[in-house]
């Protein structure tokens, strides 16, 4: 774990920080078995990892992407030269991805679990949607 970031993943930072109040709940250096995200979402099952010029090892990364994923995490990569000029863009595609993991997590739920839960789901859906959910109960 490192003390100080590197510019470009202090600058998403505070990016990603900013997006707290509206929900966005990122947290940084997060430990994801023997490696440690740059950036995570855990509401959203989403790691960020801002790769520098120095970034060069595509086996290991690979490796370590294929474990993360194993936990359970969608791992989104995105150079510092992106964070740098078009930050606003990275921003909007996290969000996208964000949500888009949290549609298939409520998904993959669905499809492992019984029929209660798949009347969760739906709710889970239509919340997602901004619509509430109509509770039919039969007594």
């Amino acid at each position: 774990m490192r003390k100080a970031m590197p510019p470009m993943e202090a600058k998403l930072w505070d990016a990603l920080r900013a997006l707290k109040p509206l929900g966005w709940h990122f947290r940084r250096q997060v430990p994801i078995g023997r490696y440690f995200a740059d950036f995570a979402c855990h509401h959203g099952h989403l790691v960020v990892e801002v790769d520098g010029e120095t970034h060069t090892n595509v086996s290991y990364d690979a490796k370590r992407d294929e474990f993360v994923r194993g936990a359970g995490y969608h791992v989104l990569r995105v150079s510092n030269r992106d964070v740098s000029r078009n930050q606003k863009l990275v921003l909007v595609w996290l969000l996208h991805e964000r949500s888009t993991c949290v549609t298939s997590v409520a998904k993959a739920l669905v499809e492992r679990n019984s029929v209660l839960q798949r009347e969760q789901h739906r709710s889970i859906v239509m919340i997602h949607h901004g619509k509430l959910p109509c509770l039919n109960h039969e007594a």
